[in-house]
This record gives C-alpha cells, structure tokens and sequence, in this order.
C-alpha cells in the first residue's frame, strides 16, 4: 500500500507581518489537494493530507508542491512542510532556498553556480528549417 501525505504549519507572526490571512492560505492549499482527491487529516495549527493510496498521486502532489515553492507567500511564510511516503519523510521545508534555486533556473554545483537560461513567459523557441526537396516530393508546397 504505497500511502502519501502532505503536511504544513505556518508562522503566524510572519503571515500577520505580510498582511495575509492563515484562513487564505489554508484555503488555496486545501482546494489543491482535495481536487486532486487526497484527504484532509488536518486543518488546525497542521494542515495536513493523505492520499487513500487508490491512485497515483505522486506526480499530482509534487505538483502543487512545486507551485506552493514558486510562491513568496508561501515561502515566506511555512514553518513546515514534509512529504511522507510509506513512512519515510522529506523534510521540504530545510530544502525551499535550493528549490527555490533550481526553479529560478540555476543550476547548483558543489564548486561553482551557473545560471541556466530559461525562455521567457515559460515559451519555448524553436527554430525550423526544411528541406525543400523533401518537401516537394511529399506533395506539399513550399
């Protein structure tokens, strides 16, 4: 039975300081993870969900995760977040500067850093060449 869970605690004086609201936060967390079908086991000072394990969820949870790691507000202002899976914990949150590295686009090595471009507005370019006779014996135009 391959069993995962997701669980969060929030700085409460770092959510009032930014203006926010833990209420807001829970909300658009919950909403995430109830779409993709895990369960809410806690909602309290620990928000918390688990997948009843039916599905794969694995990909759909890391996900969210990752969205939740792109966002300042969130960054700003976890105390904790952990993926558990068959038992075994990620501690996520001691990891969020270096994620939040590495989807910024850098590449981080033990020696150096080197930025890695990225195509802006997430689109991809893409430069085609054809070759024309090729073309024309496929019966198409060029």
């Amino acid at each position: 039975m391959n069993r995962m869970r997701v669980v969060f605690s929030f700085d409460k004086n770092k959510i009032k300081t930014r203006g926010l609201k833990k209420e807001d936060i829970y909300y658009t967390i919950t909403k995430n993870y109830l779409n993709i079908g895990l369960h809410c086991v806690s909602s309290s000072d620990i928000l918390a969900f688990e997948d009843d394990s039916t599905k794969d969820n694995y990909g759909k949870i890391w996900a969210i995760l990752v969205s939740l790691i792109e966002c300042d507000r969130f960054t700003e202002t976890v105390s904790r977040c952990e993926f558990i899976e068959n038992g075994k914990s990620e501690d996520i949150y001691v990891q969020l500067p270096k994620l939040k590295r590495r989807l910024a686009g850098e590449i981080i090595n033990d020696k150096r850093r080197k930025k890695k471009s990225r195509p802006e507005s997430g689109k991809l370019k893409v430069r085609l060449s054809f070759d024309e006779e090729e073309i024309k014996r496929c019966g198409m135009d060029y």
